[in-house]
């Protein structure tokens, strides 16, 4: 009886262990998983945890760049159209230029210019995308500008000031500057009032084209408000049509309308020069090596800082890399800025032969700086792009080895299960037969003995 007994045991836990394996691929077959638990590998859990990791990752950095890639496409769309009203300006400054056209002409093309300036402010304004705004800087950028001092801070208006000569900014005259007097008594010393735009171009004064090396090596300094990179140029160069003090000669250039009394010197002492309407940043200087007495009078003094509230987030950074850590993980659209006014156009003026030529080189500025800006635009798109197919394809490979790792193999799983069910089976039966067996040898025994 003890050897039935114990015979039965056996095959109950054997019964035991085929169910228990049974139940582990019939979940294997059905979540088609072969790591459902740590029990099942718990090295292997440990692997596939830390690719999942990294597969997540990879898909919110590919997010990620495709919001960058669509930010550099809106920014570039807006700019494509600024560059096409641009475009138009500059037809329409070379056609207002020629001495063909009337000043009732110029006023009807005048008219077409202003409209494209409007449309400018309008696309710099209005184009947005991710609760940005693409075209606009958050801030003025600190330029070599902020190191000279305005025309309000450097003298007082109407108070004459003693002052040396020299190859320096004297002072700085804004945009938004109007009605803007200089005028100088250099004793005989020969000092003489220049202007300057902020690329080098000499606009107000006497030719210097015989010392411009001491020009660019001197005045176009940091310090004196440039770059340190300029080159002397003096195409636009207003000499003031011969001494006439009080001045009565005038030039208009990118809209704003110069009366200069020319070079005084030798034998005239005083200069003069009236500014109506300031659309650029402009350097003054007093070129000379003695001192000269001053008096300035203004309406007004611009500012280098825009004082019209805007909405704007500055430079935006795509996460390019897994970890979101310093300058290399990021891809940076840079803060830019594209508005009529930053771009000098806002006193743009083809209502005369002079306005229209002395617009042209403003615009060419502008056709090139916004050049610029889809340059830097386009190259961040291209990198974007590349970053995207090499993110891509890593989480592509990262799946594959994940799933080679927690995945179930269903023809060995199967085939496991077939095995099991059959051997499961087999057990039932033979269990069966020894039951019935030994029913019979009873029995037989309880006949017996009866």
């Amino acid at each position: 009886m003890l050897s039935v007994n114990h015979l039965f045991n056996r095959h109950t836990l054997s019964d035991t262990r085929v169910v228990n394996q049974q139940e582990v691929l019939s979940q294997r077959l059905s979540s088609g998983k072969r790591i459902n638990s740590a029990k099942d590998d718990a090295a292997g859990l440990q692997i596939s945890n830390r690719l999942q990791t990294q597969i997540k990752v990879k898909e919110q950095t590919q997010r990620n760049i495709n919001d960058g890639i669509s930010y550099g496409q809106v920014a570039d769309a807006a700019l494509a159209e600024v560059t096409e009203h641009l475009q138009r300006f500059r037809t329409l400054a070379l056609q207002a230029a020629n001495g063909s056209y009337s000043d009732e002409d110029r006023l009807a093309i005048d008219q077409e210019v202003q409209q494209g300036i409007a449309a400018i402010d309008y696309i710099a304004n209005n184009t947005e995308v991710f609760g940005k705004k693409p075209l606009l800087t958050a801030t003025v950028p600190d330029t070599p500008l902020s190191n000279v001092l305005p025309l309000d801070e450097v003298l007082t208006n109407g108070i004459q000031a003693l002052r040396p000569s020299g190859y320096r900014s004297f002072g700085l005259i804004p945009a938004g500057s109007s009605n803007v007097r200089v005028q100088i008594d250099s004793f005989g010393m020969n000092d003489d009032i220049g202007l300057f735009r902020a690329n080098g171009q000499h606009l107000i004064g006497q030719d210097r084209s015989a010392s411009s090396a001491m020009i660019e090596s001197q005045l176009f300094t940091n310090a004196n408000g440039y770059n340190g990179d300029e080159t002397y140029d003096n195409s636009l160069l207003f000499s003031g049509g011969g001494y006439n003090y009080p001045a009565v000669n005038s030039n208009t250039v990118a809209g704003m309308t110069f009366t200069y009394s020319g070079n005084g010197n030798p034998g005239n002492n005083l200069e003069e020069l009236h500014i109506d309407t300031v659309t650029e940043p402009l350097l003054l200087t007093v070129i000379g090596n003695g001192s000269f007495n001053i008096t300035a009078t203004w309406d007004s003094i611009g500012s280098l800082v825009q004082s019209a509230p805007r909405e704007s987030d500055g430079p935006v950074h795509i996460t390019a890399k897994d970890l979101a850590i310093g300058e290399s993980g990021y891809l940076v659209y840079e803060d830019i800025e594209a508005s009529a006014t930053s771009l000098n156009l806002s006193a743009l003026n083809v209502k005369t032969a002079d306005g229209a030529q002395g617009s042209i080189g403003v615009i060419d500025q502008a056709l090139k700086t916004v050049g610029e800006f889809r340059a830097d635009i386009g190259a961040n798109l291209n990198a974007l792009e590349h970053v995207a197919r090499n993110q891509s394809t890593q989480e592509l490979n990262l799946n594959s080895a994940n799933q080679r790792i927690i995945d179930a193999d269903f023809a060995s799983t199967v085939a496991e299960k077939t095995k099991q069910d059959i051997l499961q089976q087999s057990q039932i039966a033979i269990t069966s037969q020894a039951k019935q067996a030994f029913n019979q040898s009873m029995t037989n025994i309880i006949s017996l003995l009866s």
